[in-house]
């Protein structure tokens, strides 16, 4: 407990002297030498290519090397600047895909975004963020897709902010659906677009016990029905093997993101990617 309390106020310190001293480039620079993004594609399997990529942020650390999100994001959001940190990532993500989307000829491409509940506690600021992302890149408001991670927050306080995003042109996905606080009843209600099956259900589509395999197919069966009913669109995350496709594939699963079919990749990979893609 001891070690991890030091390595939590090792990282709060070395982020906010990385913020502080980039804090120019973060809000205004397209290159940051600390923190960069990565691409992972979305697959529709009923159109056979790719629809749309997610931003994926990492924090290349002097020291610790790479740190995923789950490593900094919570101190981010401690420390009180996932503000400049999510205002740097929504304008580096949209001129990335303009850039991709132009290259290509492919103006329909999507762009997903994780966006911290945080962000939300000063929903104008996220709204300035998104209105200013879109100016900057000339981005189509109708081709971002905004990422919320449940939470008891998201669910009690987010109706307003989600209700301006949407009046933006966004789109709105719940990620890591069925593991956080979501209902039926709240589905209904908020303006939400997409529901992405968490990981960890897929994980256990192909597993070994009966029982666990058993049981992951009746989760997706049912959030695919559930989607299905509420008119939701679904991205079914984390495949990675072929039978984890086959499975999901039988369950009329259409959109589809995984290491199956790529792992995260830079920014100068999308292009070639996505002209030799194929599903």
């Amino acid at each position: 407990m001891l070690e991890s309390a030091k390595n939590s106020h090792q990282i709060a310190n070395e982020l906010r002297r990385s913020l502080t001293t980039n804090s120019h480039e973060l809000y205004h620079a397209i290159n940051s030498e600390d923190f960069y993004l990565l691409y992972q594609p979305i697959y529709s399997k009923q159109n056979n290519k790719v629809t749309g990529f997610e931003a994926l942020l990492r924090w290349k650390h002097a020291q610790k090397g790479i740190l995923m999100p789950s490593e900094f994001i919570p101190v981010a959001e401690d420390i009180g600047v996932m503000d400049i940190l999510g205002a740097w990532v929504l304008r580096k993500a949209c001129l990335d895909m303009v850039k991709l989307q132009k290259a290509s000829q492919r103006s329909d491409i999507i762009l997903n975004v994780n966006v911290s509940p945080v962000q939300f506690s000063d929903e104008n600021m996220l709204i300035n963020s998104l209105q200013d992302a879109v100016t900057e890149s000339g981005i189509k408001p109708e081709l971002i897709c905004i990422e919320i991670t449940e939470s008891s927050e998201f669910m009690s306080t987010m109706q307003s902010a989600l209700e301006k995003v949407k009046k933006l042109g966004c789109k709105i996905a719940i990620d890591d659906f069925g593991t956080g606080y979501s209902s039926i009843v709240k589905l209904t209600t908020l303006p939400i677009d997409l529901l992405k099956v968490d990981r960890s259900f897929v994980f256990m589509l192909d597993s070994p016990d009966p029982a666990k395999s058993k049981q992951a197919l009746l989760i997706a069966r049912s959030v695919y029905g559930l989607a299905q009913a509420l008119d939701l669109d679904v991205i079914t995350e984390g495949i990675e093997t072929a039978e984890q496709l086959k499975i999901v594939t039988e369950l009329s699963a259409d959109l589809i993101q995984g290491f199956y079919f790529a792992k995260p990749m830079p920014e100068t990979k999308m292009l070639n990617y996505l002209i030799n893609s194929n599903v």
